[in-house]
């Protein structure tokens, strides 16, 4: 056979075998797995795995780190050179060789180099997608499997550390029980996250070749079940981080739990600085058993993602002050790291969110050399009355000149709760990609982390991400778009290209600036404008706020969207009718491209099809409708002119909007998604149906 000619893939049928020393780290093993799990989905057999290395054997994948110098030795001995890939961070090389190119080899320069070969062969010589959990994508079957002479050798180009946040996670909470109890004084969480849902998140973490991972909001180290989740993102050879109000792994409710404990009230930085010195040291000792895959949070915050001032009376009133008193933290807490680990050279970062973008922006932060500062996609959005997150960078970005002695990253949302999206996707890849390339630009390339919630939902935002952060010089935005149309949606992509721009037309927008992008109202926002008239409706006819969704900050037409003060509810329902109706009739008219398309959906990707665009326009179009129909029925219920049962019925349209959108994601929530809107507490949904159907039996 001529040696050019293309060969089966090695290591399938009765003899197949794929060899991994035993000396190789426990995330390459679990990698090679995942291999195996993939070669008998494509080719139906499954090869035996040899954990050593191969002496006179033919016909094998070989799979190893240069950090391994067995591997090394070995590999010379074949006559391959590896010299290429010394010193690279997270190198990879996929290599056939042999006289007939009948052996595989995927090798990394350490090792998650090696395990970006294993997924890198995995996805595109085997079809297999990084996220088919998520998209319900099983791998198409293949009779054979050609190779012929590969050499394909790469590495994560652009960012260093590449990583997702799960927060606001409140759907994967509570999908599967039994993933032990959460100790914390915050109605979201009441369970941990399931470690089999976990282990889906992180296996398609490393397939998008992610290195790093926040594992939950609010992650107490003290809780057995907290901790098991950081032992599996360690396992599996992700660095792992904390949450922005976490400094040192200490969030304040895990303080409140420490110090209650101890039966003491939690201490301040600045009245009582020796106990919350103990406390971060603690904590700092407990996260100190993953060494260096630690990247420790700096900084300094209140109670559930809020200033620390608003919480702690003895911080400064003043900008100056309150700046002064975090950089002290941080230098604290930095010294701590050094003394627990016995080293300086650890990795440290301080994301800056909400109050800490306007204090640096202000000059008023400072930073210990080498601390990576990660800004955030903390733009408002406003038309003069609304304010929301626009996902574009805050102020601070364009305005603050980078200092060499630090290095510099980024912190961006394809999905938030307040804001949105949160049940349903929305963040263009055009911003996103005009976003990350604007970091690129400036060099802000140390750090990414991605907030990616409950993952299902915001599945193309995510892909997007992982790419462009991987090698942004080569990213071609539409070539990577029409990859994953085809991918999803087979003969049906230039259509499904059609959906996705009427898609992204249908939002109503406002001014982002000075942003290009305008500021979306994803469905976070409209839960809030809607929630924000029942409230002051309810205040209005002197009923008490028994939901909590309406309790919560109820001075407020919504807590984060509050109208000038002048404004009345009337003028704000206006203004939101004029802002929404339009928006309205467009997801009328996606709706319809929506059905008009599922027949001709392939069988295979209609499971896919019906979430990621029927039930997620459903929700957009139901909360738009539902929020227009209060604003009608509260205008009709003000006009002296207007007949009672015009209410009446504008009240019925808001409670059926919402009521047929939870009938029918429940339908849909079958078989491996049975109970997967179960946690749905963050929107809370069904709460806003029954605070609307209860006014209109009231009201009645």
């Amino acid at each position: 056979m001529n040696p050019s000619e293309p060969r089966p893939l090695p290591g399938v049928g009765p003899c197949g075998q794929v060899f991994c020393d035993h000396r190789e780290r426990p995330c390459v093993h679990l990698a090679v797995q995942d291999l195996a799990g993939d070669i008998a989905k494509v080719l139906g057999a499954r090869p035996v795995i040899k954990p050593y290395l191969p002496r006179n054997e033919d016909g094998f994948i070989l799979v190893g780190s240069m950090g391994n110098p067995a591997f090394r030795a070995r590999v010379t001995a074949y006559g391959i050179d590896l010299s290429t890939l010394a010193g690279q961070w997270e190198g990879y090389r996929l290599q056939t060789f042999g006289a007939n190119h009948q052996n595989l080899l995927l090798c990394g320069s350490d090792e998650r180099g090696a395990m970006w070969a294993v997924y890198e062969f995995a996805e595109k010589h085997l079809g297999v997608d990084p996220l088919g959990f998520w998209t319900d994508h099983e791998t198409e079957r293949l009779a054979a499997l050609a190779l012929g002479p590969l050499f394909t050798e790469d590495a994560p180009r652009t960012f260093k550390y590449r990583g997702w946040f799960i927060n606001d996670e409140d759907l994967l909470t509570e999908w599967q029980h039994g993933g032990g109890r959460r100790y914390i004084d915050y109605r979201f969480y009441r369970q941990v996250v399931h470690p089999d849902v976990f282990a889906r998140v992180l296996e398609t973490a490393v397939r998008l070749k992610q290195n790093l991972i926040i594992p939950a909001s609010f992650t107490d180290i003290e809780n057995p079940a907290e901790e098991h989740l950081v032992r599996l993102a360690v396992a599996r050879g992700l660095f792992v981080t904390q949450h922005h109000i976490e400094a040192l792994g200490v969030s304040h409710f895990a303080l409140e739990n420490y110090w209650q404990a101890r039966g003491k009230e939690p201490p301040s930085f600045v009245a009582d600085r020796e106990r919350m010195i103990e406390t971060w040291t603690h904590y700092a000792r407990k996260w100190a058993q993953f060494g260096a895959q630690v990247i420790w949070q700096l900084g300094l915050r209140g109670r559930g993602d809020r200033p620390v001032w608003q919480i702690d009376p003895h911080i400064p009133a003043t900008p100056e002050g309150r700046g002064a008193v975090i950089s002290e933290a941080m230098a604290c807490q930095r010294r701590i790291v050094a003394e627990v680990t016995g080293r300086d050279d650890f990795v440290a970062t301080t994301t800056l969110w909400a109050e800490g973008t306007e204090l640096h922006q202000a000059g008023h932060l400072r930073f210990p050399a080498g601390t990576i500062v990660v800004f955030a996609d903390n733009l408002r959005g406003t038309d003069g009355k609304h304010q929301f997150i626009a996902h574009q960078w805050a102020k601070d970005f364009h305005a603050v000149a980078r200092r060499p002695e630090l290095r510099y990253g980024i912190y961006y949302h394809v999905a938030v709760w307040g804001a949105g999206p949160h049940l349903a996707q929305g963040v263009p890849p055009e911003k996103i990609e005009s976003c990350i390339r604007q970091a690129a630009a400036r060099g802000d390339t140390s750090y990414v982390i991605t907030n990616v919630a409950n993952l299902r939902e915001v599945v193309l935002g995510i892909r997007t991400v992982a790419a462009l952060t991987h090698d942004v010089a080569t990213f071609e935005l539409e070539r990577f778009l029409a990859t994953w149309r085809g991918m999803q949606f087979g003969a049906l992509a230039d259509e499904v290209r059609e959906l996705y721009a009427e898609w992204q037309g249908a939002f109503a927008g406002v001014p982002a600036s000075p942003a290009a992008h305008p500021a979306l109202l994803h469905d976070g926002v409209l839960a809030a404008h809607g929630t924000g008239v029942l409230k002051h409706w309810f205040l209005e006819l002197g009923w008490p706020l028994e939901d909590r969704l309406l309790r919560k900050g109820a001075g407020n037409p919504g807590e984060k969207f509050t109208p000038a003060p002048r404004e009345t509810l009337e003028e704000y329902v206006l203004d939101l009718h004029a802002l929404l109706a339009p928006s309205l009739a467009r997801w009328r008219r996606v709706e319809e491209r929506i059905h008009a398309l599922a027949p001709r959906v392939p069988p295979e990707r209609r499971a896919f099809y019906d979430h990621h665009f029927r039930i997620q326009a459903l929700h957009l179009r139901a909360l738009t409708q539902w929020v227009l129909a209060l604003g009608q029925a509260y205008l009709a219920a003000r006009d002296p002119g207007a007949r009672r049962d015009e209410t009446f019925r504008a009240l019925d349209e808001a409670a059926a909007a919402l009521g047929d959108l939870l009938a029918a994601r429940a339908a849909t929530a079958t078989g491996k998604w049975q109970h997967w809107y179960r946690g749905d507490r963050k929107m809370d949904l069904p709460t806003l149906w029954q605070s609307t159907v209860r006014l209109r039996e009231e009201y009645t």
